[in-house]
């Protein structure tokens, strides 16, 4: 059993046809009790229920909100990890899968459904080389406020931030409905343990979202394709990462991280 208290701050881009109109603040306090269990080594799976107070400042018009508003239901989360290192992995799989319910009568006014999983597997091709295969998807039902959308666009890597998308800045695609694709090839270009920078990596990557602001069918979906590269660095104290990308129709952004995901 794992009972937890929250208190959340992120900065969203409120992104229209590629240009940034304007900005908002997404605060939330939550609180969230969860029952799992480990199965077969590398499988975790849990239940629980979950209760948010949110508070949006700032934003332009549909974007904003007055004064706070309350989410409260059910969470389940499926997940396999069989990844040989957290930041650098070299074989193994990560897959995520996450439903989330909120209703007036778990207390609060939202009311709409989420269901969204990640896939990431990687394919050794030699000691200093692999391949990185992923795939996502996310689908809504009912109203989903526009904070609690799909995010997509940067190469941020914390888990609650915009999805990864080379070539695209942050927040640029907000849906409702989304699927991703992904594929690329990482090449080690150094190693010495006893360094401050003990490993150096290269690394080619593709990849492609439809997404969807509707809440029905037909979903008329918009893909976007973009292929980038990455030079990363794993020092004695966390990963650095500087990475290009670029998006059809002309769009070049470039992302610089330091440390592990969270």
């Amino acid at each position: 059993m794992e009972p937890r208290v929250e208190v959340l701050r992120l900065e969203r881009c409120d992104v229209r046809n590629g240009k940034l109109l304007d900005k908002f603040t997404d605060r939330r306090e939550a609180f969230q009790i969860m029952l799992g269990a480990t199965l077969f080594k590398h499988q975790e799976v849990g239940a629980g229920f979950r209760g948010e107070r949110v508070k949006i400042a700032g934003g332009s018009a549909p974007n904003r909100m007055e004064g706070a508003t309350a989410m409260a239901g059910p969470t389940l989360y499926l997940q396999r990890d069989t990844l040989d290192a957290p930041d650098f992995p070299h074989s193994g799989m990560l897959l995520r899968a996450h439903f989330d319910r909120r209703h007036p009568s778990f207390g609060g006014k939202a009311d709409y459904s989420k269901w969204h999983f990640d896939y990431q597997g990687y394919f050794s091709l030699t000691r200093r080389s692999s391949v990185r295969i992923s795939a996502g998807g996310g689908y809504t039902r009912g109203q989903v406020p526009f904070y609690d959308q799909f995010y997509i666009g940067g190469y941020s890597f914390s888990e609650n931030a915009s999805r990864q998308f080379l070539g695209l800045q942050k927040d640029e695609i907000a849906a409702r409905q989304m699927g991703s694709i992904g594929a690329g090839y990482r090449y080690q270009l150094f190693s010495d343990p006893l360094m401050f920078v003990r490993r150096g990596f290269l690394t080619a990557m593709y990849n492609g979202v439809f997404s969807s602001t509707r809440t029905a069918s037909p979903y008329n979906f918009d893909m976007v394709n973009g292929v980038g590269i990455s030079l990363a660095l794993e020092t004695l104290i966390g990963p650095f990462r500087i990475t290009g990308g670029w998006a059809e129709n002309g769009r070049l952004h470039y992302n610089i991280s330091f440390g592990p995901s969270f």
